[in-house]
């Protein structure tokens, strides 16, 4: 049975390891989850793009053509609220004080933490 509060939150995961990344799409789904999930940032920028009800974005730090931070910062132009996370079995910590940094491995619990207890992104500013 899910355990989160809000039945069906959309996250979007980003991993170029087929192991990490099907592991954890089964574990979001436990947690009830909808789930988003591509290897490239590219194809993620794309899939924020068409899919308006992803509010969580979990992305490793090292991925094929754009990087973790890269992806974050487009995505953002795309949709500037959007909840944003880099996890890394190799990197040491994020130093953007928007994103939050998650060290590999993830488990149920850190999934649940994330999609959870995720601060919302700045707001907008105004022009």
């Amino acid at each position: 049975m899910p355990i989160l509060s809000k039945q069906g939150t959309a996250v979007l995961l980003v991993d170029d390891d087929s192991l990490v990344r099907e592991t954890c799409v089964a574990l979001l789904r436990e947690l009830g989850c909808t789930v988003f999930s591509t290897w490239s940032g590219e194809e993620a920028l794309g899939l924020i793009q068409r899919h308006a009800s992803i509010e969580t974005l979990i992305s490793d730090l090292l991925i094929p053509g754009i990087d973790g931070l890269q992806l974050v910062a487009a995505a953002r132009q795309i949709r500037p609220t959007l909840r944003c996370f880099l996890m890394s079995g190799h990197a040491t910590g994020v130093t953007d004080p928007d994103v939050q940094f998650v060290p590999k491995p993830l488990g149920r619990a850190k999934l649940a933490m994330m999609v959870m207890r995720a601060p919302a992104a700045p707001a907008a500013t105004a022009e």
